[in-house]
């Protein structure tokens, strides 16, 4: 998909009511023109206690699980509601860009140290903003 001369390729779709970083892992999307490129990936480990402190997900269920909801979370509006019911969040993930020059042989993937999204469409969002920035790409070259 090419919108304003930056071509998008999705590697993982935006899933209904599921737009929270909880739901993917690694490469989301590659945002790219003919000289720049921003890659989203979701990044972190996933870790949730009960309020007895049994591991109940890292990355699945676990223990009993989630028994307000039959055992598993199923959406972003479980997800809101865990910590009401003294759920504890040990390690959440998140969403980060990472860039790199395509028109360099050998480039090489660099992060933004601190620049991360919640959902979906903020990453992605977050991708357009950092492609189109000149000021951003002319502090990246002086480095």
């Amino acid at each position: 998909m090419v919108n304003d001369g930056i071509k998008v390729e999705y590697y993982q779709t935006a899933l209904k009511g599921k737009a929270d970083s909880f739901w993917f892992d690694g490469e989301i999307a590659k945002l790219s023109t003919w000289e720049r490129e921003v890659m989203i990936v979701a990044s972190g480990e996933l870790r949730i206690h009960n309020k007895d402190g049994e591991i109940v997900f890292d990355g699945k269920t676990r223990n009993c699980g989630f028994p307000e909801f039959g055992g598993s979370i199923r959406n972003d509006d479980d997800l809101s509601k865990l910590i009401d019911l003294g759920y504890v969040w040990v390690f959440n993930n998140w969403f980060e860009p990472l860039f790199r020059y395509a028109n360099v042989k050998d480039s090489k993937w660099e992060d933004l140290l601190g620049t991360i999204a919640d959902t979906y469409d903020e990453a992605i969002a977050l991708g357009y903003d950092i492609i189109k920035d000149d000021i951003f790409w002319n502090k990246a070259d002086s480095r």
